[in-house]
């Protein structure tokens, strides 16, 4: 299991591909689980919603932008992110709420 949280987007889209590329390289049989900042919307030609915006301009002042936010803001560009880098021809991008939710009905089932 590769987890990444919150440290794609802070990076530039170059540098953070070589990572990804690095890993897809180095195991053969991985899951890749990032937590990043993504907008809910899945199209690239739409403006990023209100909290998007607050969000990305609020971390800028801070002295942490966004760096990757730009190229892979959507579900749609982070999947199509991962299969250019190495991952799997069909990767998934899935809210948190909604891994959270099938998790937990998964474990109730077991118990």
């Amino acid at each position: 299991l590769i987890f990444a949280e919150c440290v794609l987007q802070y990076l530039e889209p170059e540098t953070s591909s070589r990572a990804l590329r690095a890993f897809s390289d180095h195991f053969s049989r991985a899951t890749f689980a990032s937590y990043d900042q993504t907008i809910i919307c899945d199209s690239e030609d739409d403006d990023d919603d209100c909290f998007g915006m607050y969000m990305k301009r609020s971390l800028a002042l801070r002295g942490a932008p966004l760096k990757g936010f730009i190229q892979h803001k959507t579900p749609r560009q982070l999947q199509q992110r991962m299969c250019e880098n190495g991952f799997w021809s069909s990767p998934s991008c899935m809210l948190v709420d909604v891994a959270f939710h099938q998790l937990t009905k998964q474990l109730q089932l077991q118990s």
